[in-house]
């Protein structure tokens, strides 16, 4: 397996049942972002894609092939295949993803994501996908990392709104029913699960930065973080 995970539901994975996002999962989308950042491919590129509106049933193969689409076109550009992704059914089957773009080819990838819809079969509607930066724009890691790290957290907080209560740091308590989900909830690109970031010292450093779930936010920031002054919030998606 190289650079992405599989998606495809085992026997396993199609008995797995949620109604939220567990304390181990959301410490897992957690860490793999900002190991993603601190090992120089910061999550950039915020995308939602709702299966329900593209008439696509199989949301797990889809969005494996929609991953696998986008590493090869990434790979061909000389660059790391890096993302989390959350699923929730609260508003029709649809998943927030998070990936790492090279700045100067982010226009053509966004453009590219309607092609890979359509490759998987989604139908070309209004409210299928919708794609913004994490930021204010794909650079932002490079130019302004405070404001990136700021707007970072509040992304992640944002897409862990699903989560237990007894994971509701990872969303500064702000908490709300996402639904039901047979299968994978939550995951990780290969590069960035847990094996990756344990085996690397950078992946080790980030574990230090978070600390214990309760203290991985105070008052909704990653407390390693210096993002002072605050920059006003980005819309969220819903």
């Amino acid at each position: 397996m190289t650079g992405s995970e599989s998606l495809r539901p085992t026997a396993r994975q199609r008995r797995i049942e949620s109604t939220e996002l567990s304390q181990r999962q959301c410490a897992n989308v957690t860490e793999a972002a900002w190991y993603a950042y601190e090992s120089g491919a910061p999550l950039n590129c915020f995308i939602t894609i709702n299966w329900s509106t593209g008439r696509i049933s199989a949301a797990g193969e889809a969005l494996s092939a929609l991953l696998k689409r986008a590493g090869a076109w990434l790979a061909a550009r000389h660059a790391r295949l890096a993302y989390v992704w959350v699923r929730e059914t609260n508003a029709g089957d649809h998943v927030h993803i998070l990936i790492h773009v090279p700045p100067l080819h982010a226009s053509s990838f966004v453009r590219n994501i309607s092609r890979w819809l359509k490759s998987v079969g989604a139908e070309r509607r209004e409210g299928v996908v919708r794609t913004r930066p994490v930021a204010r724009n794909y650079a932002a890691a490079v130019v302004s990392p405070a404001y990136y790290e700021e707007n970072l957290g509040e992304v992640l907080r944002y897409v862990l709104k699903g989560a237990t209560v007894g994971a509701a740091a990872f969303t500064d308590e702000r908490r709300a029913p996402m639904g039901y989900v047979i299968g994978q909830r939550a995951g990780v690109a290969h590069d960035l699960n847990g094996q990756a970031r344990v085996s690397s010292e950078m992946g080790a450093a980030v574990r230090l930065k978070l600390g214990s779930p309760a203290s991985i936010y105070r008052r909704g920031r990653f407390r390693a973080a210096e993002c002072q002054p605050r920059p006003r919030k980005h819309a969220a998606h819903t």
